[in-house]
Order: structure tokens, then C-alpha cells, then sequence
């Protein structure tokens, strides 16, 4: 009993104490529900605010899209309705329509959504007439006056109207139609012209809108026709008759106005969603589709947050009430302590307070996807650029504080030098100007600088003067001279008035004039450039004319580098470190020429790699060999990379284990998945980065095989780079091939890319020869996998036109649409041949000694042949090689020799199945 009495009595003491930790939980436990079910209240705020900010976005940048075509056009029949009053006949209308239209066409930065000019027109000698900008076979009951876009302009009596075309006669697409009528003074009707508008890039702006968070934007005309919805399938169909779209729940509703606010459907993927419509400007309706499950997921986590830090700050704050009733028992004097301790406690509870309410302001952001585009000149210098130059431009108080700095390293001036130049060598060949390249006195190789900085500046200026140039030319001259460096950009542009030069260098300010209001551009280029020179000790002089050019001259003084200590080498990853001479690796690849550049690539690390030629060839070698690495093709004759992988894997044991890559130029979306999915390891797409190549060996290579080095460094005779600089500039002469991007293709290696250009020139004929005799004999697979190949090769050397020519077959023959190979096979092999015989004049040496050949004996070139062969069946390399070199010193036409030379590396290579393939080609003719 006296224990009990001496509980009860402690309980009374301390009775405010637990009615203050029972308050305490019971508080804290209210504000975890009501915080909870305020944070559920969140979210269709959240996604309302979100949707209303997106339509007004949207409503904005489309209108924005769509006004620039109602002006073109309003001028466009201003222009025309002139030429017709002043008596211009039929010949100078369509002359008219194909100039302006081939004008804009040209101008993709401004004119993005122009697909052509139609006209009909009552009034003209010999009838009426129409006129289009775009070659199509009318058909045979088209007629103009009975087209919605003719009669709709005639009913707007003036005014621009607007046409949908669900099933454009041209594209077979849906197109926005603007027209308008155009009348003499006294009001009688002279005709109507329209403009044909792309709404492609206005369907995916609106698809991809909300796409950051996990939902999708669609559009629907006036007459309840999808015009933009992630599912192809649904566009150009009416909502109203086909009930398998999923918001035609919502039909009704649209069709008259009735507002569609967080509304429930499920979305084409079978999720359950919200939906939410408004009407734009224009009378379209724009969808919004946002999954609920993230959304709320994000409010299921923040609630269990919400319960651990409620249950941790109620258990801090019963420990402070604890500690705080233990001290007012100790003694009044320690009040003063008491005092100070809660405050600290106070300040400690503070902090995960401020925790929640960040928390819950999370909830506000919205994640955003930036859209990269432009040219890269160099990944391995310019993306580090790009990125330090986007950092310093939006941080302009960094700037205008001076707390820019150069970042001066040990730099190759001459790589520098030859970036620019093959940069805008091709800007300006794209653009019809011409670009003159000089340099004066001895130029320095290496020199001390912030090489980033300089490339910036001159970019920027040879940037300015090729945007505002039309005609003519752009030189770029260097001259060194004892102490200084000048670099002098010259062009035939416009100009600049004399009392707009105060303002150049303003930042934020352009020299507005008529001519160049259509130009892009923010304005601080200049400044920054002229920064940038000042820090470097140098300065900007500049001498303009109007209408007649100007100068920029950028002068800089010289600091001299040491070669030793440029570790940005050609060839090689910055800070590359990994070599793995005893790597066992095998490639395996149909074509020679990709095995070729396969293997240059692994010589960069010090691996000397096996090769294959087939699938089958690769599982006879793997089972022979224990390989670190196979890299596998994936299109191959007979058997393919994926049924070999396949073959592999089924052997069990460690081959189950064996790292198998693939490398393939299928590089389309979803592949990577294909692959992952049937046997691969990975994935590195066709032309093969180093750097992808880097990752994939440092990741599956074994640990005591990689060897790790502090700098590693190539180093090349002067004589071969002065050698491989003459054959560049050779090959900067040859339209059909873009030399920057090919020798990026080989990691900057000149003496490869060299190597591989001229390994694939050997190839062209006889390659050519293949793909005709499949074409011939309708075999639609075999063509497939040789114009595959075909396309990774031009790929590879930066041929990127004949390369999607090439794509576009490829895709064509994987559809069954053999008929469009059939049509366009014959042109690409032109130009191929064309390619061909411009890339054989790089190469005298070979050329002279054809020349001196003399011609060889058919019946001769078929006994050598039997010969050959019998060597190959035997597997004997030397004998079939002394069979080829016997009738190498003869001339059986191009592609003959060229077939003899690819057997001969065959035999070099003991590929005896590949050397048998191509000496039966030789018999077949």
C-alpha cells in the first residue's frame, strides 16, 4: 500500500508534466492529419495552377506561330495583287510564287512552318488559273473553286480565313490552310492565294508540354478532329466516331463549350489520369492529360515524412519538457539557465520545422527540359565550352562585376586554328558565300592561353560576319608576327553606319537597321568578346563601311606553349589513363571497313584485337579463345549478332558471364532495349565514340588487366601531320564529305581517318556492284544488310547526305517497300561512283600505278582465279596472296582490281571464307 501511495503521490507531482507530453503528442499528432490532408488539397491546386499556366503558354507561343504565316501571306497578296493590276501575266505570277517560295524554304529560322503558296486566279489572259509552289499530281476531279480553302476565303469577303486539310493531296497529312481574296480598286474579285502552314512542330510542342511531369498535351480542331496527341494512330480522326479515344467521353462537352476541369479518363496508356480542356484563340481545343499516381505519390511520401519528423519533434520537445521539469526541481537559482536552454531547444526545433515547409514549397517546383541544338564542332573541347560560355552569359552580374577568369593552359594552336576553319568552311558553303582562309609568317604550334576564351571570340566574330553576309565572302586571315598574333575577319556584309560604331561593343544593344531585323541575337557577343581579348592583353580594332563591309581586327600578344605539357592530345579523352595491352577482345563485324576503325579505336588502348566476319565465325572463336569482350554486330548475312549472342549464352558456364557488346549502326530508338533484352551486356552505336568505347572497357574488362597510367601522350612526325594536312585540305574540296565530322568520328587521328577514307574508296565500286546485283535479283534482306553497312560507313568518314540516303533505303527495305530502293538506288549509286572518282584523285600514288598496268587476259584472270581459290580452300594465306599479286600487275578494269585488293587483305587477314566470296564475285562476271 505504501507503494502505491508513493506512485500516486509521484504521478500528482509530476501531473502537469504528462498533461503536457499528452498534449504535446495529441498536438503533434493533429498537425501530422491536418497536414496531410492539406498537402491532398495541394495537388489539384498544384496540377489546376500548372494546367492553367501550360494553356496560357501554349495559347501564347501558338498564336505567336501562327501570326507570322497571316502576315506573310497578307503581304504576299498585297505583292500579288499588284503585279496583277499592272498587267503581269501567268508566267511572271508562277515565276513570282517559286522565288519567294524557295526564299522562305531556305530560311528555316523564321519561316518554320512554310510549306507553300497556292493561288487561283479568275481574271488572267487565256482563263483561270492556278498556281502552286509544290510539285504534286493534281488529280483528275481536283477543282480549285470547290476546295475548302478557296470557298472559305470567299466567304470571309476580305479577311484571312483558315482551312483545315484532314487529307492534304500533297503530304497526305494534316495541314493549316491560310487564304485570303484579293480584289481590284473597284471591289471585283481578281482571285485567291493561300499559304500552306506545318503545324508538325506546333503538334509536338503541345504533346511534349507537360511531358516533365509525366503527362501529355493534345490538340482538337473546331469540328472535333485530333490534330496533336501522342498516339498517332488517333490523329486526323473525329472524336465524336471513334469511341476508342479516350477522352471522346468528353466529346459532347467540347463540341459545345461546356468547361473540362480535373475531370477523371484514363489515358491512351490505361492510366488512371485527370483531363483538363480549355479553348484557344482560335478555336482549337487544347487537352491536358496528367497521370494522378505521381502526383500522389509525391503527397504519400511527404505524408510519411511528415509522421517521422512529427513523431521526432514531439520526442524532442517531451525530452525538453522532461529536462525542463527537471531543472525547475533542482533550484529557482538555475531559472536563469532554465531560460537559456529552451531557447537553444527552441532554436533546435526550428530547423526541422523549416524542413517541413521546404518540403511542402517542393511541391511547387516543376522540373524543366532544355531542348539542345545548334552544331558541335569538337565534343571533347566544345560541350566543356558550351557549357562554360551558357554559365558566364547567364550570370550577368558575374560579368559586369569582372569576376570572369581565364582558365590559360598549355593548347595546340594549329588544332585550334583548323576547328574554325572546318567550321565555318562548311557554315558558309551551306550558305553560297565564299571563305577564305590566309595565314602570314610562321605560326606558332603551341601556345600558353585560355584556348576556350579564344575560340569563343573568334567564333563569334566569324559567327557575325558569315550571319550578315548574304553574298560574297568571309575571310579569315592569321599573321604572326614576332610578339602578337592578328587575326583579321573580313567580309562583303552589310555593314555598319558610322554612327551606330559607339554602340557595337553595349551590352545588350544590336545595331537595328531594315536589313537585319530577321537576325537573331542578344546583343552581347561583341561585349563579351572584347572582354575577353582585354584580359588576354589584347584588343579589338574595327573598320566598317556601310553597305560595303566590314573589318574586325582581333590582335593578341603571343605565349609561346610547351608541347610536352599539352595533355589534350589528339586521339585520346582528356586525362585518359586506361591501356590494356593483355585484353583478349573480339570484333565481330561482316564488313572490313567497320572492323578496320574498330580496331584503330582499341589500338588507342593498347588492345590488339581478334576479329570475326559472321556470326557463325564468332561462336566457333569464342569457344576457342577466353575473351574479356566480344563486340558484336548486329546486322550480319546468314546469321545474325543477336542469333549469335543468343547461340552463346545457351553454352552455359561462363559464357553466360562473357561481356557481349553490341555495335551496330541501329541506333534507333528502343534498339538499346532489343539488344538488352537478347543476350547483350551493352550497347555503342555506329560510328563509335571513344569515348562510349572508353566507358564500355573500363567498365567490363577485368580490374588486373587496365592498367592506369598519370598522362599518356601520342606523338607524331611533323613530316606525316604535314602529309595528312595536305590530304585534309584536299578533302575539304569534296562537297559530299564533311572532313571535321569524319576525323571526330576517329577521335582526331588524321593518319586513321586518312587510312579509313581511302580503305572505303577501295570499297566503293565492288560494294556498289553487290548492292546492284541484290537490287537486280529482288533480294530485299540482302540488300537491307549491304546498305546497312553502307550507311555506317559513310557515316563514318562524314558523308552524313549519302549517309541518310543510305538510312532512308535501309528503312525502306526493312518495310518491304523494295519499289522506292528500286527508284532510288540508281542515283545514290551515281553519286557514289562520283564520291569514288573524286576520292581516287587524293590518291596519285595508287592512280599512277593503274595507270601504268597493262590490260590483263580474261582467260588468264580465270585460271589465277581457280588458283586462288584452291589456296583458300586449303587455308593457305602465302599462296593465295603470291596468286594475287601476279594479277595485280595487270589492269582488269576497276572493279575487278578492286575485288582482287579486298581478297588480298582477306588473305592478309587468314579470312579465307571472305577471300573465296569475293574471287567468286569475280567469276560471276
Amino acid at each position: 500500500m505504501s507503494a502505491i501511495n508513493s506512485l500516486l503521490k509521484r504521478i500528482s507531482s509530476k501531473r502537469m508534466l504528462y498533461v503536457q507530453i499528452m498534449f504535446t503528442i495529441f498536438s503533434f499528432l493533429i498537425m501530422v492529419i491536418l497536414s496531410y490532408f492539406f498537402t491532398f488539397d495541394i495537388v489539384p491546386k498544384y496540377v489546376s495552377q500548372n494546367t492553367e499556366n501550360v494553356f496560357a503558354s501554349v495559347q501564347t507561343q501558338i498564336a505567336s506561330d501562327l501570326l507570322e504565316p497571316q502576315i506573310t501571306l497578307d503581304r504576299f497578296s498585297q505583292t500579288v495583287r499588284n503585279m496583277i493590276m499592272n498587267g503581269d501575266d501567268e508566267d511572271k505570277l508562277r515565276e513570282y510564287f517559286k522565288d519567294l517560295s524557295n526564299y522562305l524554304a531556305l530560311d528555316k529560322q523564321n519561316y518554320l512552318f512554310f510549306n507553300g503558296f497556292m493561288g487561283y486566279f479568275e481574271t488572267l489572259p487565256h482563263g483561270p488559273v492556278f498556281i502552286e509552289s509544290f510539285a504534286w499530281n493534281r488529280p483528275d476531279d481536283f477543282v480549285p473553286t470547290q476546295r475548302p480553302w478557296y470557298t472559305n476565303a470567299v466567304a470571309a469577303d476580305g479577311k484571312i480565313a483558315e482551312t483545315l486539310m484532314y487529307h492534304d493531296l500533297v503530304y497526305g497529312n494534316i495541314m493549316l490552310v491560310y487564304s485570303n481574296c484579293i480584289f481590284n480598286d473597284e471591289g471585283k474579285r481578281l482571285g485567291v492565294v493561300s499559304y500552306r502552314v506545318r503545324i508538325d512542330n506546333i503538334k509536338k510542342y503541345v504533346i511534349n508540354t507537360v511531358s516533365a511531369q509525366g503527362g501529355y498535351g493534345l490538340l482538337v480542331s473546331k469540328d472535333m478532329v485530333v490534330l496533336a496527341h501522342p498516339n498517332e494512330k488517333f490523329v486526323g480522326k473525329n472524336v465524336f466516331e471513334h469511341k476508342e479515344i479516350p477522352f471522346s467521353i468528353f466529346a459532347y462537352d467540347l463540341k459545345n463549350g461546356i468547361p473540362i476541369s480535373e475531370r477523371s479518363v484514363k489515358s491512351y496508356k490505361g492510366e488512371e489520369s485527370i483531363a483538363s480542356f480549355k479553348t484557344l484563340n482560335n478555336g482549337w481545343n487544347m487537352g491536358i492529360i496528367t497521370p494522378k499516381r505521381p502526383n500522389y505519390k509525391s503527397i504519400s511520401n511527404m505524408a510519411l515524412i511528415l509522421i517521422l519528423l512529427g513523431v521526432a519533434l514531439s520526442s524532442v520537445l517531451i525530452f525538453v519538457l522532461i529536462r525542463v521539469d527537471a531543472a525547475r526541481t533542482k533550484s529557482e537559482m538555475k531559472n536563469q539557465h532554465k531560460t537559456s536552454f529552451l531557447a537553444n531547444v527552441s532554436h533546435e526545433i526550428r530547423t526541422p520545422m523549416n524542413a517541413i515547409i521546404g518540403m511542402t514549397d517542393l511541391l511547387n517546383y516543376e522540373p524543366l527540359n532544355k531542348r539542345q541544338m545548334g552544331f558541335v564542332d569538337d565534343i571533347r573541347v566544345s560541350a566543356h565550352s558550351l557549357l562554360s560560355i551558357i554559365n558566364d552569359i547567364l550570370d550577368m552580374s558575374k560579368i559586369e562585376a569582372g569576376k570572369l577568369e581565364l582558365n590559360p593552359i598549355n593548347y595546340d594552336f594549329n588544332l585550334l586554328l583548323d576547328n574554325v576553319h572546318s567550321m565555318f568552311s562548311y557554315i558558309t558553303k551551306k550558305k553560297g558565300i565564299e571563305f577564305r582562309y590566309e595565314t602570314e609568317g610562321k605560326m606558332p604550334r603551341y601556345l600558353y592561353g585560355d584556348d576556350i576564351r579564344l575560340k569563343q571570340v573568334l567564333t563569334n566574330i566569324c559567327g557575325n560576319a558569315v550571319k550578315y553576309t548574304e553574298r560574297g565572302y568571309v575571310k579569315f586571315k592569321i599573321t604572326a608576327a614576332e610578339d602578337k598574333l592578328m587575326f583579321e575577319i573580313k567580309d562583303s556584309g552589310m555593314g555598319i553606319r558610322k554612327e551606330d560604331m559607339p554602340k557595337l561593343f553595349n551590352t545588350f544593344q544590336r545595331i537595328e537597321t531594315d536589313k537585319n531585323r530577321s537576325i537573331i541575337g542578344t546583343g552581347l557577343g561583341l561585349s563579351i568578346s572584347k572582354t575577353f581579348v582585354e584580359m588576354m592583353g589584347g584588343k579589338i580594332i574595327v573598320d566598317s563601311e556601310y553597305e560595303q563591309g566590314s573589318v574586325f581586327l582581333i590582335i593578341i600578344p603571343i605565349v609561346l606553349g610547351r608541347k610536352e605539357e599539352v595533355k589534350a592530345n589528339k586521339g585520346l579523352l582528356d586525362g585518359h589513363t586506361l591501356i590494356a595491352p593483355d585484353a583478349k577482345i573480339l570484333v565481330v563485324d561482316d564488313n572490313e571497313f567497320n572492323i578496320r576503325v574498330a580496331e584503330g579505336l582499341l589500338g588507342l588502348f593498347e588492345i590488339n584485337a581478334h576479329k570475326a566476319v559472321s556470326g557463325k565465325e564468332s561462336i566457333e572463336l569464342v569457344q576457342k579463345n577466353d575473351y574479356d569482350i566480344v563486340f558484336m554486330d548486329h546486322m550480319m548475312p546468314e546469321m545474325d549478332g543477336v542469333e549469335a549472342a543468343g547461340i552463346i549464352r545457351k553454352m552455359g558456364d561462363k559464357y553466360k558471364r562473357l561481356p557481349i557488346i553490341a555495335l551496330t549502326a541501329n541506333a534507333v530508338q528502343g534498339a538499346k532495349e532489343m539488344f538488352l533484352t537478347n543476350g547483350f551486356d551493352g550497347f555503342i552505336s555506329k560510328p563509335v565514340d571513344i569515348q562510349e568505347m572508353y566507358k564500355i572497357l573500363k567498365e567490363w574488362l577485368p580490374a588486373e588487366k587496365i592498367e592506369l597510367r598519370n598522362e599518356i601522350t601520342i606523338e607524331r612526325k611533323e613530316e606525316d601531320e604535314e602529309t595528312t594536312s595536305g590530304f585534309l585540305s584536299e578533302l575539304y574540296k569534296i562537297d559530299e564529305i564533311n572532313a571535321e565530322i569524319g576525323i571526330r568520328r576517329v577521335s582526331g587521328m588524321e593518319n586513321m581517318y586518312r587510312e579509313t577514307v581511302e580503305l572505303f574508296n577501295r570499297k566503293i565500286v565492288p560494294e556498289c556492284d553487290d548492292m546492284n546485283s541484290k537490287i537486280k535479283q529482288g533480294d530485299i534482306s540482302g540488300f537491307s544488310i549491304s546498305i546497312h553497312a553502307m550507311k555506317s560507313a559513310l557515316s563514318t568518314i562524314g558523308a552524313m547526305s549519302l549517309s541518310e540516303a543510305a538510312l532512308r533505303m535501309e528503312t525502306a527495305s526493312k518495310e518491304n517497300d523494295f519499289e522506292f530502293c528500286v527508284e532510288m538506288f540508281p542515283v545514290f549509286r551515281d553519286k557514289l561512283l562520283k564520291l569514288h572518282e573524286d576520292l581516287s584523285a587524293i590518291f596519285p600514288d595508287n592512280a599512277e600505278t593503274k595507270s601504268r598496268r597493262k590490260s590483263g587476259d580474261a582467260a588468264c584472270l580465270k585460271e589465277k582465279i581457280g588458283e586462288a581459290l584452291a589456296a583458300a580452300s586449303d587455308f593457305d594465306s602465302d599462296a593465295g596472296l603470291n596468286v594475287i599479286d601476279d594479277l595485280l600487275t595487270y589492269d582488269f578494269g576497276e572493279r575487278n582490281n578492286a575485288l582482287l585488293e579486298n581478297a588480298a587483305a582477306a588473305f592478309k587477314d587468314f579470312n579465307f571464307d571472305a577471300a573465296a566470296e569475293l574471287l567468286n564475285k569475280l567469276t560471276e562476271h
